[in-house]
C-alpha cells in the first residue's frame, strides 16, 4: 500500500504519485488534478487503492471523524443512509441550527427554482408517468 506524506504545514499530501491539497473550506485533501473531470478527495483514493471502485450507495468514512487522518485503517464504508444518521447524532445544537439555517437561505430557494425550471418540470412529467404506470389497483 503507498504510504500518504504531506508536507511540514500539511497543506497538501502526496499518494499514490498524486499530490492532493487540503480544501480549508471542507477540510478534505483534493486531488490537484482532475480525475474524469472531478477532483478526488484523498481518503477516497486510499480506500479505493486497497479495496477497489467504492460501490454505488455508500461513502467513506473517516472513523475518528477526522478529515486529515486519512490512513486506512481509519477509514471504513457506510450507506449513505448509515453515515448521514451517523453524523447527525454526534451534531452539537449550534452545527443543527447551522444546518437548518444553511437549508433555509440556500437548498429552498435553490429547490424552488429548479422545480419551476423546464428541466425540473420535464423531470416531474417522467417521474409522474413512471408512477401511473406502475401503480397497483387495490
Amino acid at each position: 500500500m503507498s504510504e500518504i506524506t504531506y508536507s511540514p504545514d500539511k497543506a497538501t499530501a502526496c499518494f499514490d504519485g498524486m499530490t492532493y491539497a487540503l480544501d480549508r473550506k471542507s477540510g478534505y485533501y483534493l486531488s490537484s488534478a482532475d480525475v474524469n473531470g472531478r477532483r478526488v478527495r484523498l481518503h477516497i483514493a486510499v480506500w479505493e487503492k486497497a479495496h477497489g471502485r467504492i460501490p454505488e450507495g455508500m461513502v467513506a468514512h473517516h472513523v475518528d471523524h477526522d478529515k486529515s487522518h486519512n490512513d486506512l485503517d481509519n477509514l471504513t464504508l457506510m450507506t449513505n443512509a448509515e453515515h448521514v444518521r451517523h453524523h447527525m447524532a454526534t451534531r452539537s445544537e449550534k452545527q443543527l441550527a447551522e444546518a437548518r439555517t444553511n437549508v433555509v437561505r440556500h437548498a429552498m430557494p435553490a429547490a424552488r427554482a429548479w422545480h419551476s425550471s423546464e428541466e425540473g418540470r420535464a423531470w416531474h412529467s417522467r417521474h409522474a408517468l413512471q408512477t401511473w404506470a406502475r401503480r397497483r389497483s387495490v
